[in-house]
């Protein structure tokens, strides 16, 4: 989907790299145009509405996989 679909026109050649399905709204991405240095590259949102749209989402991967364990563990107790 991600290589040969039509997102690669609006996110692999922009320097956008998907890599999860977000529930309805659209894909989550690496921005690697920010970061190059350490590599450690921002999750934006990316909704296929409106294709030339990007919201941040998380300052970096660690932060998406934190608050996901957070509301895991908020939800659960």
């Amino acid at each position: 989907m991600i290589f040969d679909d039509y997102p690669t026109e609006f996110l692999i050649e922009k320097g956008y790299i998907p890599f999860i399905n977000w529930s309805d709204w659209g894909l989550l991405c690496f921005d690697t145009n920010r970061n190059k240095d350490d590599k450690n590259y921002p999750v934006i949102l990316w909704d296929h509405e409106i294709a030339d749209t990007f919201q941040d989402q998380y300052k970096d991967f660690y932060a998406l996989i934190t608050t996901l364990d957070e509301d895991e563990r908020t939800n659960i107790g």
